[in-house]
């Protein structure tokens, strides 16, 4: 009977162990899984950033493809309104309306007089 005792004694140790050991793995699959949610939460609320900011990108590259082409197209209408510009000089000194040549003593003197304090 010592011997059954014995061995009882250490079936009891074993399950005792077992349980312990099977306590300690359901404690560590239970904070996983709230590790593994949390994660997902993460990745999700990552996903709707990423997709916003992919949004944002779309939309910040079509407004500069915008300006960029307003810009050119502004450069295009500078030379060819240069041009226009230039045939609007030419179509003003051809016109018939005369001004009578102003020596450069006197245009010194009307300028003076436009930048004068004394008016």
């Amino acid at each position: 009977m010592m011997m059954d005792q014995t061995d009882l004694g250490r079936l009891e140790e074993m399950v005792d162990s077992l349980l312990a050991g099977y306590n300690r793995v359901k404690d560590e699959k239970s904070q996983l899984l709230a590790t593994l949610e949390a994660k997902e939460r993460e990745i999700e609320e990552l996903q709707i950033s990423l997709a916003k900011l992919s949004d944002e990108k779309g939309d910040v590259r079509q407004k500069i493809s915008s300006i960029l082409g307003s810009i050119e197209d502004w450069e295009k209408g500078k030379v060819a309104g240069s041009d226009t510009i230039e045939e609007v000089n030419v179509s003003q000194e051809d016109s018939s309306v005369t001004e009578s040549p102003m020596s450069e003593e006197s245009e010194a003197e009307e300028q003076a007089q436009l930048f004068s304090l004394k008016g």
